[in-house]
C-alpha cells in the first residue's frame, strides 16, 4: 500500500513537471524572439496547439488524482 502511494506521487510530480515543461515551450514558440526563423503564423499555429496539448494533460492529471483520492476513502 505504502508503495502504491510512493510511486503514484512520483508519476504526479513527473507529470506535473512535463506539463510545465510543455506549456513553456508553447509560450516559448509564440512570444520569444528565439525561433525568428519560423514565420510568426506558423508560430502563433504550433505554440497554440502545444499549450492545448499541455492544458490537455494538466487536465488528465487533475482528474487522475481526484479519482484516486476518491477510490482512496
Amino acid at each position: 500500500m505504502k508503495m502504491e502511494n510512493k510511486s503514484a506521487n512520483f508519476y504526479w510530480w513527473f507529470g506535473l513537471i512535463i506539463v510545465t515543461l510543455i506549456l513553456l515551450l508553447g509560450i516559448l514558440l509564440i512570444f520569444s524572439n528565439y525561433f525568428v526563423y519560423i514565420p510568426i503564423n506558423y508560430r502563433i499555429i504550433f505554440g497554440g496547439l502545444i499549450i492545448s496539448y499541455g492544458a490537455f494533460r494538466l487536465a488528465g492529471i487533475i482528474i487522475k488524482s481526484k479519482k484516486q483520492d476518491d477510490e482512496n476513502e
